[in-house]
């Protein structure tokens, strides 16, 4: 497949359960691929138990990955965290018993975090946020507490920040930009809003912060009408074999691209300036 521009997935997952990483990688570098942002899952996506310490492994086992997808050939932000749903499936099991749960991650994985960042083996952390179901309020103001201490992390150690929000529109991405301001994060294009809305997507442009929106065709084409000029796209492949294909392939944004520059050369400033323009700016690399 012929691809006139640089394609990235700035949001994707792997598991070695799955394709895994080095397989992922080459089929993406194929299809014109140069750049991924692979974020950790919850630690039963490995294989692993659904503790606190299996979410450290899991981190662990994540950051091999990135290993992997980098002697692929793709330039690779690696990015590890503690996902909301995992947040809450701990509250719900601990009987609501949120304040212990947060002081240990707090006082413990993400003072891993921290440490994999001034080391260089993560480029950000995610993901961290909110559940976007129902669920009992411990839940939320444990997430919320997390998120707090998430940005004060890229705060005081660099790298990036992959929120998972609810899509409740303009409330949302006020009530992180809120936070984002109180807690003094300076490199605001560093917080992601991942999965956004396109009208979200907008919003977080207009505040400073950055944003994913899916990369299938349709997305990206009303994300250029809205004039959302700060949105990366993201396959939010989760690797999972039973679940093959959610939400899309990696690969499948390059038949995006393709698609949106057959139908309108125009797109092609748009198209390279997600591929290529906010992923330089954002993460700091470059395409080969």
């Amino acid at each position: 497949m012929r691809i006139a521009i640089p394609v990235a997935d700035a949001h994707a997952h792997a598991s070695p359960l799955g394709l895994g990483a080095s397989r992922i990688s080459k089929k993406f570098k194929e299809h014109g691929g140069w750049f991924m942002a692979l974020v950790s899952l919850p630690p039963q996506h490995y294989g692993l138990p659904q503790t606190l310490e299996g979410a450290i492994k899991a981190i662990e086992l994540h950051l091999k990955q990135c290993d992997e997808a980098r002697r692929a050939g793709i330039k690779v932000a690696c990015i590890g965290g503690i996902h909301p749903a995992f947040v809450d499936h701990l509250i719900k099991r601990s009987s609501g018993k949120s304040l212990n749960i947060v002081s240990f991650i707090q006082e413990n994985v993400m003072e891993f975090l921290a440490k994999m960042i001034d080391e260089g083996k993560l480029q950000g952390i995610g993901e961290f946020g909110r559940p976007h179901y129902k669920t009992i309020p411990e839940s939320f103001a444990a997430n919320d507490a997390l998120l707090l201490t998430a940005l004060e992390v890229i705060r005081d150690h660099g790298g990036v920040l992959h929120l998972h929000l609810e899509q409740g529109g303009q409330i949302t991405v006020e009530s992180v930009e809120v936070m984002v301001k109180s807690l003094g994060v300076r490199n605001t294009k560093s917080v992601v809003l991942h999965h956004a809305t396109t009208g979200m997507a907008l919003q977080a442009c207009e505040k400073g912060l950055s944003a994913t929106v899916t990369g299938r065709s349709e997305v990206l084409a009303q994300a250029k009408r809205l004039n959302a000029l700060c949105v990366e796209a993201e396959s939010d492949y989760i690797d999972d074999p039973k679940r093959p294909g959610v939400v899309m392939y990696p690969w499948k944004i390059a038949e995006s691209v393709n698609e949106l520059l057959g139908t309108n050369a125009e797109f092609y400033e748009f198209l390279y300036r997600v591929m290529v323009d906010n992923i330089t700016d954002v993460y700091g690399v470059e395409p080969p």
